[in-house]
Parts: structure tokens; sequence; C-alpha cells
């Protein structure tokens, strides 16, 4: 097939070629094949004659009547006329055997044009042609299948698309339409036929193809449409073709709404079948390149090679293909596919990016990120540096340029890719980054419009929505201004007030928005941008989904959302390929089992025992991942909410896709199990070996997001079964990830349960203020004590505290927190110092034991030889036959020596081991005691503060005070005697791998000798002193309570206090005297 450009044809033609086209592939146009269009067919022999013109046929039957051909002197004026006389004059038969004659049909076979013509989406192909070449030609087409109709009664049997032979056919189907009787009787008698030209003409557009202005059948047919339909009622039909026809017959066929599309030019006579040729590729062609719902057309792949010599290349190709996006809400399944395979592997890193100049790169990042926005796909890890790059480099300059009110190209980029990037970080989990995001976001407000203030109160939304906050999400929906022109984002903020619990009003807001949208929707049978059948369907969709999950909906909700004609709009909308509910249905199949493992170099076992084939994924892409996000941002970007009430959507999909992502992205997952209320979700994700994969850092962080999250959950009251299950779902999360957590997030969650014993503590000290006040109250009245100020507000002090309790105890505890972690840094660096040199000594303990091995061997081979062939004349021997014994016995004895030194080895190596869990128990006795005794305090300490009201009791506040400090301490001084343990260690490793090296690389074979000898009688390979390290080290860590003590005393807190007391009371006596007598 020949690709045909629209500038081939002549201008005025051009907008009615496209408009052809473009009804064609909307399947909205039929076709009226004429006696012109056999013409093209190919001849079977060059012998035959062609297939006859009307004028041809006119002249066989005028011979026939009148027995000769006519010459230039007999003439006739209507074909017909003489069809009707040749029948009167000789009979029905002869008429149709000489229109049989006349048309060489089986001589002739389908031609391309032919073949052409049926392979496009044509509703239904009429003609008037009585050959067989159409029919014949449809069993040479794939793509379509025609039904045939050769008479009035096959029309009701038959379905779209239709090969509908209107004025009979050959061999057998009569009578042949060609007298004027015929004619006259046709719209009578073959009325279905007539009815159904005409259904077809109202519906769709209509092309001639085959006729001239002065064809019979043309002229009959448009005079029965215009007597019908009337003129000014009739559409407009198209007569395509190369006829060159004067003004005047131009006008009057204007004036019957027919429209002339000449394929030639002025002047030029190319072949008919050539021009025809050239219009069907054109049509076909369009189909690949210029229809909407074949985007996107061609698209070329690149990689990150092509960077930076193709940089503008790349831009203009990827521009070009976004304006030519029909602006689907979502694009369609296979578009998706279809762009990804030509992007996945387009990675723009932050190297090359920095090779290429401004503003290329901002404007190259934009149109990768558009790519991905459309491919539902988020940002990918190894991206994130280069959209990061980018945005500071350009940031001054469009918040200057916004902040003034001069946003151009450059700003909406910068907006667009910060947007996704802000979005990426609440995915992830990184709060901080996000609220710092949502700062700059909210500084543009006041300068930004429309939908770019929308999406970012509907991030702020989502945001809250995963942080269980909706209160936050019900003030911030308040705030966010209505936007009756923007009918989908009402329909997002609606579906937010739907999760929310506001249903009913959702429902409202969306019907609203529905209707605002069907307004805006122009001719559906003529689109290039489905902007808003796009939206109405997915609209649609929403309006469903809210109103089943009302239990007492308004009768005129459920009537619109269940209704034939709500259906029959659907199915109107899967024409565009705005197709949410097919979207669903796909996703289920892609999310229906669990995710296989990916891994770029696959084994696959074949049939054959013990086959096996190695298949290499080259390029490849996780496609079980890529779906899981998909669907998640499929949800978020269409404002579905995955639960409403006791409505689902997508629930066993969305269950898959959090398990799937799980690995990769936890933060996200998490925060969907808890959006989503999928307990069990929570439990199938998080075991024992995805614990295990996670790191520890990334774990403390999840830790400390679900306290704070938790403490929300709690905060808030219990509404329904939903607000229940949520608030099982955190502890769950918690208990889960805590065994991979540190000591110290232990202990954060156990003192975060401080506020357990506060109401009770409250009470105590209310009470106990009311018994202090009563008794300074009753010191006064009986003249005891005066007046005291600073005594009196003493307990409204405590009071504060028992209230702030949380935040006490960790003001508390932030002093010994700072020394701990600075200890534990002298600590790391020392200890790895001293594991470099267990390192160093474990291979010297190797090269002692191969020693060992050899020494040991010869002297017992020595001792043999002594023993044995001394008394049997051990001078007679010679010396061959003794090395021959040596040689023998050597081997035999080193087995058993290797053996003797391997159990020295190992228990060497059991005695270290001992020793070092000694000092691992120790160590964590210590801290697992620091956490108890620490959790015990937080937890009972309100009490102690509560107490402290009455004067009896004066001291537990401060006593509790030296005990939780002195507790706290504990991790310092572990960490010191750890640090300090290490270095102890160093010495000892140092000590001994010069010994070893001294016995391994010594000079004096006779010393070597002897100490090799002690050596081997110790019953270890080691010294010894390593071990003892250990074990000192082990013992000093028991003594750090006591060591905090030391540092920390109770009784010295308690006289501290006692005696500042005692001075402030007589500076405050002595101020009052002083006053008294100045006065």
């Amino acid at each position: 097939m020949k690709t045909v450009d629209i500038n081939e044809f002549p201008a005025d033609a051009r907008p009615y070629i496209k408009e052809i086209a473009e009804r064609l592939w909307s399947k909205h146009a039929a076709v009226m094949i004429g006696s012109g269009f056999s013409r093209n067919a190919q001849k079977n022999d060059h012998t035959k004659p062609d297939f006859p013109t009307w004028p041809g046929l006119g002249d066989l039957l005028y011979e026939k009547l009148n027995g000769k051909k006519p010459g230039t002197k007999e003439t006739y004026l209507n074909i017909l006329k003489i069809a009707d006389e040749v029948q009167a004059a000789f009979g029905r038969p002869v008429l149709d055997k000489l229109v049989i004659d006349s048309l060489p049909d089986l001589d002739h076979s389908p031609s391309d044009v032919h073949i052409g013509l049926l392979n496009l989406p044509w509703t239904d192909i009429f003609t008037t042609n009585y050959d067989t070449l159409l029919e014949r030609a449809s069993q040479n087409v794939y793509n379509y299948k025609y039904d045939l109709v050769v008479n009035k009664n096959e029309l009701i049997f038959a379905e779209q698309p239709r090969i509908v032979k209107l004025h009979g056919s050959m061999p057998s189907e009569r009578p042949f339409i060609v007298s004027e009787e015929d004619y006259r009787k046709y719209p009578h008698d073959f009325a279905p036929f007539v009815n159904t030209v005409q259904q077809s003409l109202l519906e769709n557009t209509f092309c001639l193809l085959g006729f001239s202005a002065d064809d019979p059948n043309f002229l009959n047919w448009i005079s029965w449409i215009n007597d019908n339909l009337g003129v000014n009622n009739a559409p407009k039909i198209y007569l395509v073709g190369s006829s060159n026809l004067s003004d005047a017959q131009r006008r009057l066929l204007q004036t019957r709404n027919i429209i002339v599309v000449k394929l030639n030019e002025e002047g030029q006579q190319p072949a008919h079948q050539e021009l025809l040729q050239k219009f069907l590729d054109y049509l076909q062609h369009y189909r690949e390149n210029e229809r909407p719902l074949d985007w996107p057309d061609k698209p070329v792949h690149y990689t990150e090679n092509d960077l930076p010599h193709k940089t503008s290349e790349i831009l203009q190709h990827w521009t070009d293909l976004r304006l030519s996006y029909p602006n689907w809400l979502i694009a369609p399944l296979q578009q998706r596919k279809d762009l990804w395979s030509v992007t996945r592997n387009f990675r723009l890193s932050r190297s090359k990016i920095s090779e290429i100049l401004g503003p290329e790169d901002i404007q190259l990042l934009y149109e990768y990120n558009w790519r991905m926005e459309r491919c539902l796909c988020p940002i990918q890890d190894s991206d994130l540096p280069s959209y990061e790059a980018l945005l500071q480099k350009y940031e001054h300059q469009v918040t200057e340029n916004i902040t003034n009110r001069r946003g151009g190209q450059l700003e909406e980029q910068w907006l667009s890719i910060y947007f996704n990037v802000w979005r990426y970080y609440r995915e992830e989990g990184f709060v901080n980054r996000w609220q710092a995001c949502a700062s700059t976001m909210d500084s543009f407000l006041p300068f930004l419009e429309g939908e770019r203030i929308a999406s970012i109160w509907y991030e702020k939304c989502l945001f809250h929505l995963y942080a269980l906050d909706h209160q936050v999400v019900t003030k911030c929906i308040s705030e966010w201004p209505p936007n009756p022109g923007l009918p989908y984002w009402e329909g997002k903020r609606a579906m937010l007030l739907a999760e929310t619990g506001n249903a009913s009003e959702a429902a409202l807001i969306l019907e609203q928005a529905l209707a605002s949208v069907r307004k805006r929707t122009p001719r559906v049978d003529n689109l290039t941008d489905f902007t808003w059948v796009s939206q109405e369907a997915l609209l649609m969709q929403l309006l469903r989904y809210v109103t089943r999950s009302i239990t007492a909906a308004k009768d005129i909700l459920r009537l619109e959302a269940d209704s034939k004609d709500f259906v029959d709009r659907q199915n109107n909308l899967r024409l565009f390929n705005c197709d949410p509910w097919q979207e669903l249905e796909t996703f289920e199949l892609m999310l229906e089992h669990p995710a296989r493992d990916f891994t770029e170099v696959e084994d696959v076992q074949e049939f054959r025992i013990g086959k096996k084939s190695t298949t290499h994924h080259l390029g490849s892409t996780n496609k079980d991942l890529l779906s899981a996000y998909q669907f998640i941002r499929y949800l978020e970007d269409t404002g579905i909410p995955p639960k409403i009430g006791n409505s689902t959507y997508g629930d066993k999909p969305l269950k898959e896709a959090i398990l799937r992502i799980g690995p990769s992205s936890t933060s996200w997952a998490l925060g969907l199990i808890m959006r989503s209320g999928q307990e069990k979700s929570a439990k199938e994700l998080l075991t024992r070996s995805f614990i295990n994969k996670v790191p520890r850092a990334e774990c403390n962080r999840l830790i400390s997001y679900f306290l704070d999250l938790g403490y929300k959950v709690l905060a808030q009251p219990i509404e329904s079964k939903e607000s229940q299950r949520k608030r099982h779902a955190v502890p769950l999360i918690l208990s889960r990830l805590l065994v991979k957590s540190s000591l110290k997030n232990k202990r954060n969650l156990i003192w975060g349960e401080g506020i357990t014993f506060i109401d009770d503590a409250k009470a105590l000290s209310a009470i106990f203020m009311i018994i202090f006040f009563a008794i300074k109250s009753y010191e006064m009245m009986v003249g005891d004590k005066q007046l005291e100020i600073m005594p009196l507000l003493r307990p409204f002090s405590l009071a504060m505290i028992i209230l702030w309790w949380n935040v006490f105890v960790k003001v508390v505890a932030f002093p010994c927190e700072v020394v701990e972690n600075q200890s534990k840094e002298k600590w790391k660096g020392a200890q790895t110092e001293a594991d470099n040199l267990r390192v160093k000594r474990a291979q010297l303990m190797k090269e002692m034991a191969d020693s060992l091995y050899n020494f040991q061997a010869q002297t017992e081979v020595a001792a043999k030889e002594s023993d044995t062939w001394y008394d049997q004349a051990w001078d007679q021997v010679t010396s061959t036959v003794k090395k021959g014994i040596s040689t023998i016995v050597t081997p035999i004895l080193e087995l058993k020596e290797r053996l003797q030194i391997s159990i020295q080895l190992l228990l060497t190596q059991l005695l270290e081991l001992l020793a070092v869990w000694i000092l691992r128990i120790a160590t964590y006795f210590v801290f697992f005691i620091q956490v108890f005794y620490s959790s015990i305090l937080v937890l009972l300490g309100p009490f102690a503060v509560a107490v402290s009201i009455l004067p009896a009791f004066r001291d537990s506040f401060t006593t509790w005070i030296a005990r939780f400090v002195s507790v706290n301490l504990y991790g310092a001084i572990a960490y010191l005697i750890m640090w300090l343990s290490a270095y102890i260690q160093q010495y000892a490793l140092t000590v001994e791998i010069s010994r070893y090296e001294g016995l391994l690389h010594g000079t004096e074979t006779i010393n070597k000798m002897a100490e090799l000898t002690r050596f081997a009688g110790n019953g270890i390979l080691s010294f010894g002193i390593v071990i003892i390290t250990f074990l000192i080290g082990a013992i000093a860590m028991f003594t750090v309570p006591s060591i905090s003590t030391w540092i920390i005393s109770t009784s010295g807190i308690s006289s501290a206090a006692s005696t500042f007391g005692r001075q402030t009371a007589a500076a405050t006596t002595l101020v009052k005297k002083t006053v008294a007598g100045a006065l």
C-alpha cells in the first residue's frame, strides 16, 4: 500500500476527503458503487471485451432493436427508454440475456481497487452493478466479514457491513433494473432497498464511486432521495471521481446536495483506476497516521545513548507526539503499551542531563515526564536525581516569574515536573520533603489558576487521607474553591467527600458535573479531541460507584446510574476508547495471580529430564510490578477511592497490587493498606522474610511514621467498623516492623504509651492540689505561716508537667541521648579497627596451624624412628632406606596431627566464641534493663509527679528525675565501656599478632622449635589474651548501673533540691523584710 499525502489532491477537495476519512474510521460512512467502478477489474483474457459503459450498453440495445449500430446520425436520448422498447419487442428474457451477454463478469477478476475498497470499514457497500466482482473480492478480505444481500428479503437477516445489490445480480437474481418501467416501479416494488439507502444516508456520510453526472442510476437514486426526504432535509452526498464538469453542472448538483470531489487537478487526465487507488490508499493511510484512535502513530525508539547529540531530534518527535494526543483523561491500555514500549529503556541520568544546554534540558525532562504520566508510571528512583537537579537549577527564575505573574512555557513545564516529584515524595513516604514542597505550592497558590489549583488541593487531600487524618481532609475539601468550569475536578472533589462519609452530597456534585460535561461534548461522530467524552465516561463510572454505595439514595440517582439510556451511552463512548469499565476488567486479569520472580536471566526446565535452557531478558521490564503501579496510579488519576462505606472498587486487584509494590515501595503499600482498611494484606505483606529484606533505617523510619499515625487513629472516635479495622491495622503493622527495629525504637514505642495513666495522674494531682491548698490555707489562717507565692505555684507547674508528659520525658532524656550518640560513634571507630586486627589474627592462626601440622608430624617421625630402629643396628641401615621409611610414615602421622590441631583450632574458636557471647549477653542485658527501667519510670512517672505535690512526698519528683537520668545514662556508659574494651582488644590482638609473626617468621630455628613446642602444648591455638579482654569487657558491662549512680546520685539530688528550697525561702523572707522596712 502506498502512503499518500493529503496535499497530493486538489486544494478544494482536501477538506471533503479528510471529512470522508474521519467519518469512515468512526464507522459512520457508506458507499454506493456505480458501473464505472467495474471497469477497474483485471482481465483474465486480454481478448475479452471490457465492461461496457452506459452508452455502450445503450448501443447494444439499439443494435438489437434496429438491426444495426447507431451511426453518427442515428442517436438516442434515453437508454432506459430503448430498454423498454427491447422488452416490448422481444420480451423480458431477451432483455435480461442481452444484459448478461454484455457483461464479461467471469472473464474478469477483482483488482487491487476492489480489495482496497473492501478493506475499509464501511458500514455498508451498496451497488447498482450486476456483476459479482465485489462479492468475489470479499473472499480475499480478512479484516471485515461482509454479508451479501441480493434481494430485499435478505435484508432482515444480514448484518453490517453488507454488500447490497440494489439492481439485481448475476447470474440468476432478477429482475435487472434497466428499463424506464423498472425504475418507475422500483420505489414501490423494492421499498426495503430504498428505505435502507435512505436510512444509511441519514446516519452516515455517503460516497458515490464509479458514477458519472449523467448516469441513469445516479440520477434516479438522487431523485428518489430528494422526493422522500426533501431537498432541504437531505444530507450532503460526495460524488468522488475525475469527471470534468462545467460550472453549470456543478451548481445543478449542489442544488441537489451533491458535492463533487474531484481527485485530479484541472487539465490533468490520469487513469481513473490510478485516481481511485490513490483515494483508497489515502483512506487506509489516514487510519494509520491521522486517526486519533490509533495514537501514538509510529513512535520512534530512543535511548539514553542518543543524548546529547540527538536532543533536538528527540524533542521534536516527542513534542509532536504529545501535541497529537487526543486528550483522553486516561490513555487506553493499548496506547499505554505502545508508548511504554518506546519509553521504558530511556533513562535521564544526571550525567546525561548535565550535558544538555538549557532550556532544552528541562524541555526534555518535561516531555519524558509527560510520557511517564501517560503510561501511569511513577518516577523511577534512578531518575529522581535528574528531576531534583533541574528543579533546583530553575527554581529561582521560575519562582520570581510566577510571583510577578510572568508565567510562560518554562514555568508551566517546571510546575508539571515539580508536582510529579511532590507526588513521588508522598508515595514513598518522604514526609518532610513533601511538606517542604507543599509550602512552596502554597506560596504559588495566589498566582495560579484552573486545574493547577485543583491539583494542589487534591494532592493535599490524598496526603492526609493516607495519614488517616480525615478531619484535615474535610478541612481541605471545604477550603478547595469549587470550579464548575472544571467538571472532572469537581468529580474528584466529590469522590473525596464520598470517601470521608458524605456520599449523598458527592452524588449530587457528580450529577451536576456530568450534566456540565454533556453540554460541552460536541457531535460524537466527528471527534478528534476526546477530552469531554473521556471525562463523561469516567464521571459516569464515578456516579455509579457512589450511588451504589448509598443505602438510601434518591430514586433519580439510581435511575440515572442503572437506566438503559445510561448503558447505551456507555456503549457509544466505547467507540472512542473511553471504556473505564473494561479498564477495571483488564486490571483484574493482570493482577489475578501472584507476581512471578523477575530476573534478567531465567533458567527454564524443559520437558527432557535434566535439560535446561537459559533466557536473557535484555532491556526488559518487570511487567507484574508495572501493572501494580499502573492500577494504583489509575485509581488516583481518576479519583476513584478504593472504598466508600461498605462498597469497594477493585478490591482483589488492589490487594495484589499492594503485595507486588511492597518490597520496592513499602511506605506506599502500607499507606494503601491503611486507606483501604485491608488488614489481611498487612499480614500477607509483612512476613518474616519480607521484614528481613527491609533495611533497618527504613524500618525505623516506618515505625516512627506509624507511631504518629497510631496516635491520630486513637484520637479519632470509632464511628464505624471501618474505623475499627484501621485501629487494628496500626498495631498489627507496628508489631511486625518492630521485629527489625532497634532497641531505641522499641523504647520509644513503649514511652509513647506514657499517656496510659495520664488521666489517673491528673485526677490524683487534682486531689493532692486540693489537699495541699487546704493545708497551706489552714497554716496561714492559724498564723503558723505567712503568705508565700512561690510554694503555691509549685503544684501548678507539676500539673503542667503531667499534661505535657511525653514532651517532658523527651526533654529530660535528650542530653543523655546526645552523650550516648557521641559515645556510640567513638565505639564504632575503635571497633572497626579491632575487627580488622581480628581478621589479620585469624589469617595468622591459620598459618600457625599449618606450621604445627608439619612440625608435629616431623617430631613424631623422629621419635618413631628412634624407638624402632635404635636397638636394631641403626648404623647398619643405609640412609636411602631410612629416607624411604620417613617418606611413607610422615604423611600418615601428618594426618594424625592435622586432626589433633584441627581439634585444638576448633576448641580455640569455641572458647573465643563463648567469650564473645558472654560480652554480648552482658551488653544486651544492660540495654534491655535500660529499656525496662526507663519504660517503667515513664509509665508510672506521672504518679511520682502527682504525689510530689504533697509536702510529705516533696522529694519524689526529684528522685524520679535522678533515677530516670541515671537509667538513660546506661547507654552512654555502656558504649564508653565498649569503646574502652575495643581499645583493650586492639592491644591484645596486636600483642598476639606480633607473637604469631615471631613464631612464623623468626630466624632462629632452635628458639622457634622450642616456642612451637611450648605453644603446641597449650591445648589451644591462642595466647589467651584476647579471650581475657572479652571477659573483662563483660564484667565491666555488668557494672554499668553502679557507675551510673556514681554520676547521678538520688540522695544528692534530693539534698540539693532541699537546700535550694531552703535558700529560696530564706531569700524570699529577706526580700519581704527589706521591702517592709523601706515602707
